[in-house]
């Protein structure tokens, strides 16, 4: 979700609110943070030279197989879900109860890839149903423990 923010130099512009509660988000530019932040001991931050590596302005990096980092179907558990979450917009309202509240993205065929038309949104409740018998560990068999604990 973003929010509106006005940076010291009286520029607006728009936020997450996961980055503002990690205390970033307060200056609309590299030059403008570097212009109005200061140090612990009163000394200002001066630019000397302008980075290259710096993107310009309305620079957009490609998404998607255009980008040279694409993994395609060979993506990780969390990357997967936040491919899904960017692409789908979340109701949520559970497709199989019509429960609403918090809801999941659920696999539906427990393969993992990338298709829209292949995921659910679930309660919590029905994800762990869908996910029990023999789907029950499969999501752990192809990413690890690790993945699917820390992931989504």
């Amino acid at each position: 979700m973003k929010i509106a923010v006005r940076c010291p130099c009286g520029q607006g512009f728009e936020a997450e609110q996961r980055v503002i509660d990690r205390g970033r988000g307060r200056y609309c530019s590299r030059p403008c943070m570097y212009t109005y932040r200061v140090r612990p001991k009163g000394l200002k931050y001066e630019i000397k030279a302008q980075n290259r590596a710096w993107f310009t302005p309305g620079h957009q990096m490609p998404t998607g197989p255009g980008n040279h980092r694409w993994k395609g179907d060979r993506v990780g558990y969390r990357e997967l879900h936040r491919w899904v979450a960017k692409h789908r917009a979340k109701t949520g309202t559970c497709e199989r109860c019509n429960a609403e509240g918090e809801t999941q993205w659920a696999n539906k065929s427990h393969a993992y890839r990338r298709d829209l038309a292949d995921w659910l949104e679930l309660c919590r409740k029905c994800h762990r149903s869908h996910d029990s018998g023999p789907a029950w560990g499969l999501a752990t068999q192809k990413y690890g423990r690790r993945a699917v604990q820390e992931g989504y």
